[in-house]
């Protein structure tokens, strides 16, 4: 019913968001021990970058990385916030609706030229079900246009048509952002034992 992205938070008083075009950006020497991240080995933001990225970059990107001595955190409202404060000058991956809620500080979400990470909301009606008609129409809820903009409002990527066009100012510049990869269950397990043995 929608898709949270994610991308790469810079403090703008630090970096320049060109040195973010790609997210290869992030093994750059300038940033060793310098960045935030969330933990690579745990599904969830991290996860989802980890597969995204693997599928992309393959297993040389994620061995640069972990020599790149990332500051790792579960704590993503908080990691923002040490963005804002100078702490760091870069986190990754920063989901959009939490990075809307920063505007006025010195922080901007940059989306790399090969997209979003993000992750997937769905919905699903189980068989047996005992009010499968109360799911079938908060499924339709969701997906009415009206949600649909308010979600995207939010931060979260639509699904319906026509929807991205009409969002505020300050979430449509990433409403048309590329959809890079996401974490699935098909291969989430097996990657995340692989980055258990290279994040260490």
């Amino acid at each position: 019913v929608w898709f949270p992205p994610y991308g790469i938070l810079i403090n703008t008083n630090m970096v320049k968001p060109e040195e973010f075009r790609s997210w290869k950006g992030l093994l750059d020497p300038k940033w060793k021990g310098r960045m935030l991240g969330d933990d690579l080995r745990l599904s969830g933001a991290g996860g989802a970058m980890l597969e995204a990225t693997w599928h992309a970059f393959g297993r040389e990107f994620h061995e640069a990385l972990a020599k790149q001595e990332v500051s790792v955190t579960r704590n993503n409202r908080e990691a923002e916030r040490r963005v804002a404060r100078g702490e760091y000058p870069v986190y990754f991956p920063q989901q959009l609706p939490y990075a809307l809620t920063l505007k006025g500080l010195p922080v901007k979400m940059i989306v790399p030229e090969e997209g979003v990470v993000y992750a997937q909301a769905q919905f699903a009606l189980l068989t047996g079900a005992p009010h499968v008609n109360a799911a079938r129409l908060l499924t339709q809820f969701m997906l009415e246009p009206e949600s649909q903009l308010h979600m995207a409002n939010a931060g979260v990527l639509p699904v319906v048509n026509g929807i991205a066009e009409k969002t505020n100012d300050d979430a449509r510049p990433y409403m048309s952002a590329k959809l890079f990869g996401a974490g699935t269950h098909e291969h989430q397990e097996r990657l995340l034992k692989i980055a258990a043995e290279i994040y260490k």
